[in-house]
């Protein structure tokens, strides 16, 4: 059995007036109080531990301003289910430990990677690509590589024998923290001297959980994963009676699937993202095609529409066999009101989208999507359409200019004082008088990429034609720049 521990994402957060990145904590409201769930380790190293207030928490990172989020529970489950689903490489059995962890049953699957040590260690590299932290134990149980991972001495840790597991502490046996405590009250805190207990005289004092987790944490009491199981593809088949040459007859039968695969996708509340055609020919290798969709859809005549063109260009061969028509992926599509209302909404851009995707390419056809970044003119960058936006990603709560310049544009500046607001500006050849002035807002480089922005500080201007203008001040250039105006 496996067991992956805290796994956490490494946040990249700028700094400005050091090379360090800033403690970042993660917190949770209980009974009006906020308490620490997740600290980085460089919080760790300075006191901060899970539990703690977050006041207190402060009150020990002294040396810079921590950054601090509230815990967005939803958002861990999603990500964890879907970091269960990659580790699905590794063995088929996977599913998720509460909020922090995964399970893995790898039984007859070290072979596939030339034995235990080797698949553990791939798959902590894989973790680390990922941008993930994680303490990993492999162990003949599920309870005893539970405990190996959340309280073993190494990060990575191997055990073949579960009686290792006595030298944990009590904790490791996954039981409620007030059956710890009340075992820490008689001096009972680690697993080898429950085990020097009188068996039946536990239940009654500690309840039937205590022994039922020790025995499933020494093989003495049978726990198995109860996996995930990815839903498989919506998939239709036809077979013809002979090989067929005659084009109308096969564009028919794409028809038909197209229906019935449709009424599938209408069962599942779901729509088609990416379709797959495949041709069964007599005394010929098989041939497909495949369409992408910018947004779900189960609409026959849309995608009828993007098939038919594929199906008039495929070569019959000596007749076609059989046709299979899968939806390779899939997702939520709710339902819609089909009444007068409906007719008189807008005209959906997803057909056109469609259709454009299929005839130039993925690829060409973009959109802009947010990056989760503080460097103004890396915030918005171009994916293909057909990528599912980052609605997730953080982005500042400071005022950003409507337009935002390509290059940001030299100008002159006067300032009163050195590191002081602009009161005169000359840009574009004309001169103006600055009204009003906000900021500065400082914004660092990004410390761990290799190209160097330099600090800028940002000011929001308002000069004596009533415009709206951002500029900043270049610490590397010594120079001041217009980066964008609100129109």
């Amino acid at each position: 059995m496996w067991s992956v521990d805290r796994v956490r994402r490494k946040r990249k957060r700028r700094s400005s007036d050091s090379p360090h990145s800033e403690p970042i904590l993660i917190f949770d409201t209980h009974a009006g109080r906020q308490l620490v769930i997740c600290a980085c380790a460089q919080s760790h190293e300075a006191g901060v531990r899970p539990g703690m207030t977050l006041a207190h928490a402060r009150a020990l990172l002294t040396a810079c301003e921590p950054h601090i989020e509230p815990l967005a529970a939803s958002r861990d489950r999603d990500a964890l289910r879907a970091l269960a689903h990659w580790a699905m490489r590794f063995t088929p059995d996977v599913n998720t430990d509460e909020t922090n962890g995964l399970l893995l049953n790898i039984t007859g699957c070290a072979r596939v990677f030339r034995g235990e040590k080797r698949l553990v260690h791939r798959m902590a590299d894989g973790l680390e690509r990922l941008g993930f932290t994680a303490r990993l134990a492999a162990a003949p149980t599920i309870g005893c590589a539970w405990a190996f991972a959340h309280y073993g001495p190494q990060p990575i840790t191997l055990i073949d024998d579960c009686d290792a597991v006595v030298d944990l502490p009590i904790a490791a046996l996954r039981v409620e923290d007030d059956i710890v405590d009340a075992l820490a009250e008689v001096g009972i805190e680690r697993i080898e001297h429950l085990i020097d207990l009188p068996r039946r005289e536990l239940p009654s004092r500690f309840g039937d959980d205590l022994l039922l987790r020790l025995d499933q944490a020494l093989g003495r009491a049978i726990e198995t994963i109860d996996p995930i199981r990815p839903r498989p593809p919506q998939s239709m088949h036809i077979a013809f009676d002979g090989p067929t040459k005659n084009l109308e007859a096969v564009m028919l039968a794409v028809q038909r699937l197209i229906e019935q695969l449709s009424h599938k996708l209408q069962k599942r509340e779901s729509g088609a993202l990416q379709l797959d055609l495949h041709f069964e020919r007599c005394d010929a290798p098989p041939v497909g095609t495949t369409i992408e969709l910018s947004h779900p859809s189960r609409d026959v005549k849309h995608l009828w529409s993007l098939l038919r063109p594929r199906v008039e260009n495929t070569h019959l061969g000596f007749g076609v066999d059989e046709i299979t028509l899968t939806a390779t992926r899939d997702a939520g599509l709710p339902h819609e009101q089909i009444t007068s209302w409906r007719e008189q909404q807008p005209t959906d851009a997803a057909p056109l989208i469609d259709t454009l995707i299929n005839r130039l390419g993925r690829d060409r056809v973009t959109q802009f999507d947010v990056n989760e970044t503080h460097i103004p003119e890396r915030v918005f960058v171009r994916r293909p359409i057909t990528d599912a936006p980052r609605r997730d990603a953080a982005v500042t709560a400071y005022p950003r200019p409507s337009m935002l310049f390509d290059r940001p544009e030299p100008a002159d500046v006067i300032a009163l004082t050195p590191d002081g607001p602009p009161t005169w500006l000359r840009w574009r050849g004309r001169e103006h008088h600055i009204l009003t002035s906000f900021g500065p807002e400082r914004v660092g480089p990004a410390w761990w990429q290799r190209r160097k922005t330099g600090t800028r500080d940002y000011f929001k201007v308002q000069d004596d034609t009533g415009r709206w203008l951002w500029i900043f001040r270049s610490h590397t250039r010594r120079r001041w720049f217009v980066h964008g105006r609100w129109a």
